[in-house]
This record gives structure tokens, C-alpha cells and sequence, in this order.
């Protein structure tokens, strides 16, 4: 490289100037050794010292950027000082620039780590070896940092193999629980392409269904549901895609072999990495048994409040009924003998015969025989004009059926929904109106029953009224879906939808066929 080239690299490098210690006993040499460094270009701040003890301080103090040192100094030599300067500083530049020096010295001397030696008649040499040794203790600088740097990425590097390499076991691992788990787990898992296609199904449920792995994979999950839950079951997706959250509901499965199970679907609905791609994935619980203990304790509970109404009808009623007949003849006898006490005794025979009325009141709602005997819509009608005649509010019953084949179970669950909510109605929302529709709507028998009460938050419901609770549960029994809505001073509205057969044609149907 040429020297100009050199010094221009140099003066790129070092900007504030060269900071060079010079160990040198005669001024006069000093002064030309610097001169040379001015007349070379060389911007530096020089520190001149020719004792040992000045020396070291300067190197702490002092702290140089290059060392330019004599080999004769009085007790003191450059081979001394190059001793000293390589301990505390490995990688700085020692130049010997002396009068003479034997080859066996000079020899020794770059053996011991020195980076040049200049003699003193041939200081045309010592500028660039002052930029070539700047320049090369820079490389070695930076080579030292980079291969402090490359030690330290490789440390890193090492480290986070490691921790890969331990999550990677946990996770393996945690595959493993959770494969066991899935697999062995009391209740069915399933995964659901956005057809209802089955793409992945664990053992149990395989085992509820009465059939292999092999066999459900690629099968579309609608052809083991229930006819009659399929429209069901179609919502329940649409609900789940709607809320982004989990969606629940009950249903039938067909069972290897023409059985039933009756289930429970949790669904929640997974984004898939590829664009549009729908994933649901369904839990599966069989609630046979619990369906069958809802049933006995519905059936229980019904026969005790039949029990309990017949008594009062049998019993109470008859006993009230003598009474005022006893009450009757006494103010016909009193009236007769023109007694005072025959308006009393009137008095009476109206007190008497108001409570005859309430406690049949009582006992049909306890014992509702006419949903069984004169169908449900009869019922509800009769349930209507009750309401309105006791409590002085209007309550209205619309169906868009004249004839509603419905079984008694069912009619006596909706019987009992219609009546919960109504009396939810007066008693906490202050309702004046109230409304009560029954319609066929898709293969879908609708119960709607509105009121204009106070209303209430349904999110601000910590845990729902044993009310609510029981028109839950009455709903889930029969198979239907129980939806209620609400809002401060915008009243409550009550859904409950099921899928309805008929066994014979409804008034809509019948319509149609003429």
C-alpha cells in the first residue's frame, strides 16, 4: 500500500490524533523522532518519559495508543519496558527505535512481542511502521472482539439449544399426556370440517358410537344423529360460528345396531392456518342415565303434586263443599225465621265458597288433568283466562293451529314452562301484559311468551332463580332449546324451540292439502 493511501486511512482511523508514549533519555533524539512523526503526517499527542516509574504511570494515566521506545535507557532497557507493557496490554504497539541494535537482539525483541524496531539513522521507516502497526493492532482488535463476540453467540446459541432441546422433551412429553388422555378420557372427542366431515375422533367415542376409527373418519357426523335432531344439530354449529364461543346442546345419536344414546355436544369452533379453513371441535358426553334420572324425578315431582292436588280436590275441596252446604241450609233456616244474623251467615256461605274456587284453582295447577284430557292449546287458553280473572291483567293465548297433536309429556313440560314464566312475570317483573304464541315453524314447534315487566340484565345474573332453572331443565327433558332475553324497562321474552313430528296433519298442513 502506498504511503499517502496509508497515512489517508490513518487520519480516517484516528481523528483526534494518535495518543503515542515516547521512551526516549535524549531530547534531542525525542525531538527528531517526533518531527519525523509531524513530517509523516501522523497527527498524534505525545507523552515523553525515560524512567521506569514514569513509565508505568503514564501507561495508567497516560493511556497510549503506541509505545515508541529506546533499548538503552539508564537502568532501563526496551526489552524491560516491552515486558511491562505486554502484561497490561497484550495487543498495543511497541516500536524499538534505537541507535543500534545486533540481529540477535532485534530477534529476540519481536520474539517478545515487540511490533517493530526502527533504527535511529532510518527514521524514513518509522511512519509507516507506525501506520502499519496502528493499523494491524486495529485488526487484531477487532479480530479479538469478533472472535469475543462469536464465542459469546456460540454460548448463546449453545444455550437456546439446550432450551429448545428441553421444550421440546416437555413437549413431547405433554404430547404424550395428552394423546393418552384423549384417548382414554370418559368422554368422546371429536373434530369437524365445516361439512360436519369427522377428520379426527378418539377411542370413546368410536366406542359410543358402536363403531371403529376407520370407519368414522371421512364419514359426515350428520348420518349417526337423529333424524328428528338433525335441524337441531345444524343450528348448533351456526351457533357456534356465530358466537366465536362454545355452543351447547342435546340430542339423540344413532347407535350401531338401531339404538339410541342421548348426548350432550360442547362444540367450540378452531381457526385452521388455511385461509377460510372451519374446524370444530366437539366433546361428546352420554347423559343417558342423567336423562333417565331427570325424567324419574320430573315423573316424581309430578306425581306428587298430583298426589298433593288431588287432596285438595278429594279432600280439602269436599270438605269445604259440606261445609257450605251446612253454611247454605243454616242461612236458609236463619233467612226464614227472619234472624238477624241471616246476612252473617250469607257472609259466610260467599267466604266458604271463594275458598271451594281457590283451592280447585290450586289443585288444577297443581294437577293440570286437562292438558291430558282437553289437549295442551285448551289448557293454555283456560290458563290465560285464569290469570286474567285473578290477577287483573291482560293475558293473551295465540296459536297458529287450531288442532296441535302433541304428546302428554311434552304438553305437560310446556304446560309447566308457560306457567313458571307467567308467574315470574307478575311476581318480579310487575307485568300488565302478557303473551303467549304457539306456532310450527320448520319442523320446529315454537313457544314464544312475552311480557311488558321491568325487564332485567340476563349477563347480571350471578346464578339464575330456581324458577329459570326448572324451565331449563323441563325444556331439556322434552329436547328443546331455552332462550331467554331481556332489558331494564324493555319486559322478557321466552323461546323455546323443539323439533316437532306430528302423527297427524296440523291445521297448516291440512290447508295445504285441500
Amino acid at each position: 500500500m502506498h504511503l499517502d493511501q496509508m497515512v489517508v486511512d490513518f487520519a480516517q482511523e484516528v481523528e483526534k490524533g494518535l495518543r503515542i508514549l515516547l521512551l526516549e533519555d535524549v531530547p534531542e533524539d525525542a525531538e527528531l523522532i517526533l518531527r519525523e512523526l509531524r513530517n509523516g503526517g501522523v497527527a498524534h499527542i505525545s507523552k515523553c518519559v525515560s524512567a521506569k516509574a514514569e513509565f508505568c504511570a503514564a501507561l495508567s494515566e497516560f493511556k497510549p495508543d503506541l509505545v515508541l521506545s529506546d533499548h538503552n535507557l539508564p537502568g532501563f532497557t526496551g526489552t524491560e519496558a516491552l515486558s511491562i507493557l505486554r502484561e497490561l496490554y497484550p495487543d498495543l504497539p511497541f516500536i524499538l527505535v534505537t541507535g543500534a541494535l545486533g540481529e540477535e537482539v532485534a530477534v529476540e525483541t519481536i520474539k517478545r512481542g515487540a511490533t517493530d524496531y526502527i533504527l535511529k539513522h532510518r527514521l524514513f521507516q518509522l511512519v509507516p511502521a507506525v501506520l502499519r502497526a496502528v493499523r494491524e493492532a486495529g485488526q487484531r482488535s477487532q479480530r479479538r472482539q469478533a472472535e469475543e463476540l462469536l464465542k459469546i453467540q456460540h454460548q448463546q446459541l449453545k444455550t437456546q439449544s439446550e432450551e429448545l432441546q428441553r421444550v421440546q422433551r416437555q413437549l413431547e412429553a405433554s404430547y404424550k399426556r395428552f394423546a393418552r388422555l384423549y384417548e382414554t378420557a370418559p368422554i368422546g372427542y371429536t373434530s369437524l370440517s365445516e361439512a360436519a366431515i369427522i377428520v379426527e375422533i378418539n377411542s370413546t367415542a368410536a366406542r359410543m358410537l358402536g363403531r371403529t376409527r376407520a370407519q368414522l373418519v371421512g364419514a359426515a357426523f350428520t348420518q349417526y344423529v337423529s333424524g328428528p335432531d338433525l335441524t337441531k344439530f345444524t343450528d348448533h354449529l351456526q351457533e357456534c360460528v356465530k358466537s366465536h364461543g362454545l355452543a351447547r346442546t342435546e340430542l339423540a345419536l344413532v347407535l350401531e345396531g338401531g339404538g339410541a344414546m342421548a348426548v350432550e355436544l360442547c362444540t367450540v369452533r378452531a381457526q385452521e392456518p388455511e385461509p377460510q379453513a372451519l374446524l370444530f371441535q366437539t366433546t361428546i358426553t352420554d347423559i343417558t342415565e342423567r336423562k333417565q334420572l331427570e325424567r324419574e324425578v320430573f315423573e316424581s315431582t309430578a306425581n306428587e303434586r298430583r298426589r298433593i292436588g288431588h287432596e285438595l280436590h278429594d279432600g280439602l275441596g269436599q270438605y269445604l263443599a259440606g261445609i257450605a252446604f251446612r253454611a247454605k241450609a243454616l242461612e236458609q233456616t236463619l233467612a226464614a225465621e227472619a234472624l238477624p244474623h241471616a246476612l252473617e251467615a250469607k257472609e259466610l256461605v260467599a267466604l266458604v265458597s271463594n275458598a271451594i274456587r281457590q283451592t280447585r284453582s290450586l289443585a288444577r295447577g297443581l294437577d293440570p288433568i286437562e292438558v291430558e284430557t282437553i289437549g295442551l292449546l285448551a289448557a293454555l287458553q283456560n290458563l290465560t283466562t285464569e290469570t286474567e280473572k285473578f290477577f287483573d291483567i291482560t293475558c293473551l293465548f295465540r296459536c297458529t293451529e287450531s288442532a296441535l297433536p302433541v304428546d302428554p309429556q311434552t304438553s305437560l313440560a310446556l304446560y309447566r314452562i308457560v306457567q313458571e314464566a307467567i308467574h315470574n312475570a307478575i311476581t318480579h317483573g310487575e307485568a300488565r301484559r302478557i303473551e303467549i304464541n304457539l306456532a310450527i315453524d320448520n319442523g320446529r314447534l315454537c313457544l314464544g311468551i312475552q311480557d311488558d315487566g321491568i325487564g332485567f340484565q340476563v349477563a347480571s345474573l350471578k346464578q339464575a332463580g330456581m324458577g329459570l332453572r326448572v324451565m331449563h331443565y323441563r325444556a331439556r327433558a322434552i329436547g328443546a332449546t331455552f332462550d331467554i332475553r331481556s332489558q331494564p324497562d324493555q319486559g322478557t321474552r321466552i323461546e323455546c324451540l323443539l323439533p316437532f313430528t306430528a302423527s297427524v296433519p296440523t291445521t297448516s298442513e291440512l290447508a295445504n292439502l285441500q
